[in-house]
């Protein structure tokens, strides 16, 4: 199942426009949680890093595209 998010969120993203240097920048900072294998959880500096890439916007919209909820930041 975490394959087929990520594997989503890529194409999503893909389609919205985003670079493929983008999405790998982006998934650089996502990873499947060690508490819970149905959950992807982010890295605490990947808002700050993603916003000042005009970044953090497109995840958003390509995540609540595809059924899922917001990221959380710090």
């Amino acid at each position: 199942m975490e394959k087929d998010f990520i594997s989503q969120l890529r194409l999503k993203l893909r389609d919205n426009g985003i670079s493929l240097t983008d999405i790998d920048f982006i998934l650089t900072f996502i990873s499947p949680s060690q508490m819970d294998e149905n959950l992807w959880v982010m890295d605490n500096k990947a808002y700050k890093e993603l916003a000042e890439h005009g970044l953090w916007e497109p995840l958003l919209k390509a995540t609540r595209e595809l059924g899922g909820g917001d990221w959380g930041h710090l």
